[in-house]
C-alpha cells in the first residue's frame, strides 16, 4: 500500500461559504462519515497557496477532538494516483497539521505532539487500544 505523507504549516479556515451546500460521496464511499452532507464544521481548507492536497470538492469531514485537544479530519482525494482517503491531524492549534493519504487504514504519526499513531479506518464494533475519536480514528501515544 502506497502512503503519501504531507506536512504543512499553514492556517486553517473553517469556511461556511460556498462549500456548505455541497454533499459528500454516495453509498460507495470508503467510510460512512462521507454519506452525510458536509457541514460548516467539516470544512478544512488551507490558507497556503499550495494546492497539492487535491481535496475532492465537498468531501472534508471533521471526525472529532481527542482528550488532549488534537483535531482530526478526513477528506477524499481527487489525486490521479487514486490514493483515496486522507487523514488530517491538527496537533497544535490551526497552525501545524499533518496529513497522510492512501487506502484504508491510513496511519499518521505526529511524535512531537505525542501522537505515535493516528489510524483512520472503520472501527465500529472493533475494540482498539489507545483512545478512540468517534468511530473512525484510533490514537496511540504515551498519553493515550
Amino acid at each position: 500500500m502506497a502512503v503519501r505523507w504531507r506536512t504543512r504549516t499553514a492556517g486553517l479556515l473553517m469556511v461556511a461559504g460556498a462549500l456548505l451546500g455541497l454533499t459528500g460521496c454516495g453509498s460507495s464511499s470508503p467510510l460512512p462519515v462521507f454519506d452525510h452532507e458536509q457541514t460548516a464544521n467539516d470544512i478544512f481548507l488551507s490558507t497556503s497557496d499550495d494546492h497539492e492536497l487535491e481535496i475532492e470538492s465537498g468531501s472534508s469531514r471533521f471526525l472529532g477532538t481527542d482528550s488532549r485537544g488534537i483535531d482530526y479530519y478526513t477528506y477524499l482525494t481527487r489525486d490521479e494516483a487514486g490514493e483515496g482517503v486522507c487523514l488530517v491531524v491538527v496537533a497544535d492549534g490551526a497552525e501545524d497539521w499533518t496529513s497522510g493519504c492512501g487506502s484504508l487504514p491510513v496511519t499518521v504519526g505526529v511524535p512531537e505532539a505525542g501522537v505515535d499513531s493516528a489510524t483512520l479506518g472503520n472501527f465500529r464494533d472493533v475494540e482498539q487500544s489507545g483512545e478512540m475519536v468517534g468511530d473512525y480514528v484510533a490514537v496511540e501515544g504515551p498519553e493515550y
